[in-house]
């Protein structure tokens, strides 16, 4: 299977472990990573609805599960 391992955390430096271990998961389970994202919530806004606020680290998101769905 395919994967994007993406990390949603408070800020910099949160979740590298988690992240260092999810991967060596995957590849135990012989996945296909095809990349991994590591997000801030400080870059990811959000308006008052709820929604995203577009912004370059939206547009990275946006990307690169465009990358996923394409592979």
């Amino acid at each position: 299977k395919r994967v994007l391992p993406i990390t949603f955390t408070p800020h910099l430096g949160r979740g590298e472990k988690a992240m260092k271990t999810l991967i060596w998961t995957l590849q135990a389970l012989q996945s296909n990573i095809i990349g991994q994202l590591s997000l801030y919530q400080n870059e990811i806004i959000f308006d008052n609805h709820g929604k995203f606020t577009e912004n370059e680290h939206f547009q990275i998101l946006k990307e690169s599960l465009e990358i996923f769905q394409a592979s």
